[in-house]
């Protein structure tokens, strides 16, 4: 099996951590259902994945503070595990969930005021994704709001 597309189906519940088990995956198209709790880290796994679209679903953010990147010690709000992100790259080269553009922007003083760029501020209040390629900003009903 090297493809899941179950997208709009009107899915629900939560994914299966079982899902690391399918190591030949390459997409998985769970886009616009109504699935529930978290994204399993067993997800960063499947190292052939070159596609997965997440948003449009009701997963929990996890809160993981990242080296990286800053956000007034409170961590990225962001529903995508770091065992995903970690995939990103060579392979995977699709990585779409919901968050909101412009969650992040540039930090560029140190405490000396120096200009030196220190990484980049989540913007408090927002959900933020330092790896996804695409965003889908979403109303706070859960509804996804569509491009213009």
């Amino acid at each position: 099996l090297n493809s899941i597309r179950l997208y709009k189906s009107k899915f629900e519940g939560t994914v299966s951590s079982q899902i690391g088990k399918l190591v030949d995956l390459k997409w998985l198209w769970i886009h616009e259902n109504d699935f529930t709790g978290r994204v399993p880290t067993e997800v960063g796994q499947l190292v052939k994945l070159e596609g997965v679209t997440l948003h449009g679903n009701r997963f929990d953010p996890v809160i993981h503070v990242d080296e990286n990147h800053r956000s007034g010690g409170v961590g990225l709000n962001n529903i995508v595990p770091p065992s995903l992100c970690s995939l990103k790259g060579e392979i995977l080269k699709h990585l779409w969930t919901d968050c909101e553009e412009g969650a992040l922007t540039p930090a560029f003083s140190d405490e000396e005021g120096e200009g030196n760029t220190r990484g980049i501020v989540v913007n408090e209040g927002v959900q933020a994704c330092v790896c996804c390629t695409r965003c889908f900003p979403r109303k706070n009903d859960g509804v996804v709001v569509p491009d213009k």
